[in-house]
């Protein structure tokens, strides 16, 4: 996996948002129009899989995920990696 700027892309129920991410070294940071992630992720490259904790914090008053909820504080997400385009 390369190191460096990435898209993301986040959907739920037919709802999808975007975003950037930088990656170097497990450490993830980046943001979109209301909120900002920072985080750490691990790849495993023998297996291809990626795995990233991050905490999302809005920036913005009243944001709202593309899951339909707003994040009033800091909030921790993990998920495992769907598809691995760069």
């Amino acid at each position: 996996m390369n190191e460096g700027l990435w898209t993301v892309v986040f959907s739920s129920g037919g709802i999808a948002g975007g975003g950037i991410i930088y990656l170097a070294n497990g450490r993830a940071l980046g943001g979109d129009s209301q909120y900002f992630y920072r985080g750490s992720y691990v790849y495993d490259s023998k297996a291809s899989t990626f795995q990233a904790t991050v905490e999302v914090i809005a920036f913005v008053s009243g944001a709202v995920t593309v899951f339909g909820m707003p994040i009033s504080r800091s909030e921790e997400h993990t998920s495992e990696l769907q598809s691995l385009r760069h």
